[in-house]
């Protein structure tokens, strides 16, 4: 059987790349609670239901990013 390993996709953007969208994607939203709390209302219960776990889904796509081979 042996051993497989991945080859790295030449059509696949660099890392630095892939890391900087997903960093321009947590700024995005971290600007969206700003300003919503800087209106004056507040984060909404519902806002954070959606916005946590799509934070933490952008994070483990940035560690995805830094642990692939190439």
């Amino acid at each position: 059987m042996g051993l497989w390993r991945a080859k790295p996709d030449p059509h696949r953007p660099r890392l630095w790349v892939m890391v900087a969208l997903h960093v321009v994607q947590l700024v995005i939203l971290g600007f969206v609670s700003w300003a919503a709390v800087m209106r004056g209302g507040g984060v909404s219960p519902w806002a954070l239901i959606i916005m946590v776990p799509l934070a933490a889904l952008i994070v483990r796509a940035i560690i995805r990013e830094l642990q692939r081979p190439g």
